[in-house]
Order: C-alpha cells, then structure tokens, then sequence
C-alpha cells in the first residue's frame, strides 16, 4: 500500500503538468496563428482567432491598408515570419499574454507615410482562454517594441 501512494501521487501531478502542456500549446497555436495571418495582412484569417469584441480593431487595420501597401506586399521574396517567445497564463485564470518576435514585415504605422519592412521588431498579444479554446483579445492594433 505504501508503494501505491507514492505511484498515485506522481500520476496525479504528470496529468496536471499534461493539461498545463496542452493549454500552453493551444496559446501558442492560437497566438502564432493569428500573429502569422495578422502580420502578413491576412486580416480575415486573423479574425478566426479573435474575440468577437476584436473586431472592430481588424476592420480598423483593414481600413487603412492602402494600394501601395498592397503593391509592397506583393512586391516582398518572403512572407513575414512570427516566433512566440514567450506566454504569460496561469492555470485557473482566463487572461494573459504572449510576446511575438516578428521579422520581415510590412509595417504601415503613419497616415502620411509610406509603409516599409521592418526586418525584426516584438509585439505584446493579450488572449483570453474560455474552456479549452484560446482566443486573441485586441484591445488596440498590435505594435512593436512593446
């Protein structure tokens, strides 16, 4: 018996540390989905792993794409590139954060201005968890450098 307890008590906490893994790659997969369809202008797509209250922020986004940013888009060798570098979540709660290395991106920041490549630059991400399904949270467009 006293060799059972030992046995139980590793299972019961490998499970847990399983769940952890598994909502951790779930952020990782939404917030790696989003970043990838957001940052190369894939604006409906990046929808798909928003909160509905998200929306007004991609058809913000979308607003101010003009056609020399298309032209610029369709001009680039490679697609923009996003890492998760890091994810802020603790278990039980239903908020965090996730920060996003981005490289080789359009970036369309001024009015006036003409947008340009941004070779690498960070972005912080809020998400939201309900139940097992992870989902961005904007709150403003995304922007470098934190």
């Amino acid at each position: 018996m006293k060799a059972i307890l030992p046995l139980a008590v590793s299972l019961a906490i490998m499970s847990c540390g399983g769940k952890r893994h598994a909502m951790h790659d779930a952020i990782e997969k939404c917030v790696g989905g989003f970043s990838e369809a957001y940052f190369n202008y894939d604006l409906a797509q990046a929808m798909a792993y928003c909160t509905a209250d998200s929306r007004p922020w991609i058809e913000f986004a979308a607003s101010n794409i003009r056609q020399s940013d298309i032209d610029a888009l369709n001009g680039k060798s490679r697609p923009a590139e996003v890492e998760v570098e890091s994810v802020d979540y603790n278990e039980g709660d239903t908020t965090g954060t996730a920060v996003v290395e981005i490289r080789n991106y359009l970036l369309n920041d001024s009015i006036d201005g003409q947008a340009h490549i941004v070779e690498k630059a960070h972005a912080r991400l809020r998400f939201v968890v309900r139940g097992k399904e992870c989902l961005v949270r904007m709150e403003g467009l995304p922007q470098s450098g934190m």
